[in-house]
C-alpha cells in the first residue's frame, strides 16, 4: 500500500495548501499552456473536494447546533413559573 495519502484521506487544510501551490505556480509567470490547462484542471478538482469538506463540516455544526437548541428547550423551567415576580400577592 502507498504511503502517500489518497485525496478523499486528505484534510482541509492539506486541500487547501495544495491549491495555495497551484494559485502560486500561476503567479510564478513563465507558463506553458499544457502545464497550465493541467494544473487548472487540477485546481478544479481540489476546490470541489474543498467545497464537499466545507460542506460536510457545515452540515455537522447544524447539527450539534440543532442538538444544543433541542437541549436548552427541555432545560427551560417547568410549569409554576409564570414569569411573574415571586412575593407579590
Amino acid at each position: 500500500m502507498s504511503a502517500k495519502k489518497s485525496e478523499d484521506d486528505k484534510s482541509l487544510k492539506e486541500l487547501l495548501s495544495e491549491f495555495d501551490e497551484i494559485v502560486a505556480w500561476f503567479d510564478g509567470g513563465d507558463l506553458d499552456v499544457d502545464a497550465a490547462i493541467a494544473k487548472f484542471e487540477e485546481g478544479n478538482l481540489l476546490a470541489e473536494k474543498i467545497k464537499k469538506q466545507l460542506n460536510e463540516a457545515k452540515n455537522k455544526v447544524e447539527i450539534v447546533k440543532a442538538r444544543f437548541d433541542a437541549v436548552a428547550e427541555n432545560s427551560e423551567p417547568e410549569s409554576g413559573f409564570d414569569g411573574e415576580e415571586l412575593g407579590n400577592d
